[in-house]
């Protein structure tokens, strides 16, 4: 029997290997397929996309599965494909010319390259026949073809074109520090875009876009404001009681289809669970309300349950499809709900949840009305203070009848599992669980980011030391770009501040080292999103703007601000003033495309404050003052964590704290340097809350 596999066969990428069985001559990114393009003298066809995207998948059933379209492509194109989650840095250039070309982007893109690797068309998914002003492949792939063939003095001209616009666009020019007016410019267009009955920003499709959340409630720490804060908590709130969040599994989805975060894209991504545990843990620092907490904790608890590997590392994403279609592991018929709790269980249910007559969706086909996304009552009303069910009542009849629809759904064939380990996604995840068991006290999350730590550093570096973007079975690969590098080094402060152990600072310190070698503009500031090593792309470009993921820009502003003051660096902190004016000159910062970063320049902003804590860590008093230190903690600050077995090597990092070290003092102490000079020691733990609050 011939084999029916393509050379996908041999990648070890999930989404590659989704398209191994297609009739479609697939080759991955790479010089064997230029060369194949230059032999041939045809155009090449690129196809991104990701594992758990939707109409990728569509395209691949209604075009690439195709025998027909598939002999028209390998006849007149050479075909590649690329998983955007693999080469994002691929992704980011090639979607850059989708937005130029066309005015807007997504997945799939498709874009068509010279031999030479020039881009001269673009656009997102094409159906197999033209539709509704849609250009379908078997239309599309003749005329590239013919284009090429025929036209190829206009198709250079183009190529020309577009390639001087690519340069234009990508030149940025430093200009001055940008001051704190831009956070307050950004809050305000924010507040005017939020919906006060369901909260969220803008029309349906509505993200979680944990980037705006988290720069209004950085405002609301350090200039309360009521209006500020209450579209954060109405958002948080209903996207908790919403099918965005899975009632059952826990876990967050994609984004919601409409402005009531009723009906989700069902995929469940890993950075949308690590970017929303930082937002919901800050608003419950600041509010107290046990609500936040725990969404912190049914967030973090689905991802160890789901996405963490046995040998350590998180999984990327859930798929949203199952059986052919989306969302059908998630929804429920009246039929489903009423064999598995009978009827007296599901009119229990549906005093609990929001089960309107009819269902709440109709399924991708439109037609079935009996379809429910479990979802809880909510809406425009008050807030919650302690539980997301607010009655007693309620919360034990949920706590019977879930274990019974949980397992019930268990029993269904389970969507696709990412289950490559990304270095930018495992590094915002290492970050959250960090940051959740340091606010939290938690003993098992600190367990689960030590682990993670521990893998990353054993799994995703070549023999050499070299850091790796993506690891799946037992293989690692991909050389690291300047988002991978920023994430982890994130990861790895809080992990610091949450363990104490210098090895976590050490790592850190070394990821900015590499950044600052392979990545930094040294002329004009900030940092470009590939290796200056790297040669694939003609162009290298810097990103500012915040999209489903901080830039690497934003999280290296971040990191730089912590570890010049962790350090006692100025250079650092001299880099971080370079980034902002770079990004000030050359972007609408304030205009909501980069609130991570805003986030970033308000820190810097802040009066630094570091906390020095001496003392045995088994010792009850330095416990007691960690307390206190923990329940007055601010974004923002830093604290280093001494004692005699480790002061060496910590001055050693931080030469500052020579002076701290030197007093050795007999009992546990704590020291709070702001603005360059230290306070007296204090050893009262009530003491030392007066001077923290």
């Amino acid at each position: 029997m011939i084999s029916t596999l393509n050379r996908l066969q041999f990648e070890s990428s999930p989404y590659l290997l989704q398209h191994r069985h297609n009739p479609v001559d697939w080759y991955p990114w790479g010089e064997e397929a230029f060369a194949r393009a230059r032999e041939l003298d045809r155009p090449l066809f690129v196809s991104i996309g990701y594992s758990t995207c939707h109409w990728c998948h569509v395209m691949e059933h209604e075009s690439f599965a195709d025998p027909d379209i598939a002999a028209l492509m390998n006849r007149l194109l050479v075909c590649v494909k690329i998983d955007r989650e693999e080469r994002p840095d691929l992704d980011e250039y090639f979607m850059h010319h989708c937005q130029l070309l066309t005015g807007s982007g997504g997945w799939p893109l498709t874009v068509v390259l010279t031999p030479a690797g020039e881009v001269f068309y673009a656009g997102t998914y094409f159906p197999p026949r033209t539709r509704h002003g849609r250009m379908g492949m078997h239309d599309l792939v003749p005329r590239l073809a013919q284009a090429w063939r025929e036209d190829r003095t206009h198709v250079l001209e183009s190529v020309s074109q577009i390639q001087a616009a690519i340069e234009e666009s990508s030149k940025q020019r430093p200009g001055l520090r940008p001051g704190n007016e831009l956070q307050t410019m950004a809050a305000e267009l924010l507040l005017k875009r939020h919906d006060p009955l369901w909260g969220g920003f803008g029309d349906a499709p509505r993200f979680p876009t944990a980037q705006n959340l988290q720069l209004l409630l950085q405002l609301c720490r350090h200039r309360p404001d009521r209006f500020r804060l209450e579209a954060v908590e109405r958002t948080l709130q209903e996207m908790r009681r919403g099918g965005i969040f899975d009632q059952l599994g826990l876990g967050w989805h994609r984004y919601s289809t409409d402005k009531e975060w009723r009906v989700p894209h069902f995929e469940k991504m890993l950075y949308d669970q690590a970017l929303l545990v930082p937002v919901y843990l800050e608003a419950w620092r600041q509010t107290e309300r046990p609500f936040y907490r725990q969404v912190v904790r049914e967030t973090c608890d689905y991802v160890i349950q789901n996405l963490l590997q046995p040998n350590g590392g998180f999984r990327s994403a859930e798929d949203a499809d199952s059986e052919g279609e989306e969302g059908r592991f998630h929804v429920w018929t009246h039929q489903q709900l009423h064999s598995v709790l009978g009827a007296e269980g599901t009119r229990a249910l549906a005093s609990v949840l929001d089960l309107p007559a009819g269902g709440n969706w109709q399924g991708e086909s439109g037609q079935e009305a009996d379809l429910w996304v479990l979802r809880l009552p909510g809406g425009p009303g008050t807030l919650l203070e302690d539980e997301v069910l607010p009655s007693a009542q309620s919360r034990e009849l949920f706590a019977v009848l879930r274990p019974r629809l949980l397992e019930a759904r268990e029993g269904r064939p389970r969507p696709f599992m990412d289950d490559k380990v990304l270095a930018d996604w495992n590094g915002m995840m290492l970050s959250a669980m960090a940051q959740a068991a340091w606010s939290l006290n938690d003993p098992g999350y600190l367990a689960v980011a030590r682990d993670t730590a521990h893998f990353l550093l054993d799994s995703l570096r070549d023999p050499a030391g070299h850091w790796l973007r993506r690891w799946r079975d037992g293989q690692a690969g991909i050389a690291a770009q300047q988002l991978d590098l920023a994430a982890l080094c994130s990861g790895f402060l809080d992990l610091y501040t949450a363990d104490g152990d210098p090895t976590w600072l050490e790592q850190a310190r070394g990821l900015q080292e590499i950044q600052d070698r392979d990545f930094l503009d040294s002329e004009q500031g900030g940092y470009w999103i590939c290796s200056q090593l790297d040669s694939t792309l003609p162009i290298r470009r810097k990103e500012f703007h915040d999209g489903a993921l901080p830039s690497g820009n934003s999280l290296a502003l971040e990191n730089l601000v912590r570890l010049g003051r962790l350090c006692g660096d100025d250079e650092l902190l001299d880099r971080a003033e370079a980034l902002v004016a770079l990004a000030h000159a050359n972007h609408p910062l304030a205009m909501g495309s980069a609130n991570r970063l805003l986030c970033g320049l308000d820190e810097l902003r802040r009066p630094r404050r570091e906390i020095v804590l001496w003392g045995d860590p088994s010792h009850e008093r330095t416990q007691a003052l960690l307390e206190v230190v923990r329940r007055r903690w601010q974004p923002g600050q830093v604290l280093h964590r001494l004692h005699s077995g480790q002061s060496e090597r910590l001055t050693r990092l931080a030469p500052w704290l020579e002076d701290l070290a030197v007093q050795a003092p007999t009992h546990p102490m704590v020291f709070v340097c702001q603005n360059h000079s230290c306070a007296l020691p204090c050893g009262d733990p009530e003491e030392l809350d007066g001077k923290l609050a």
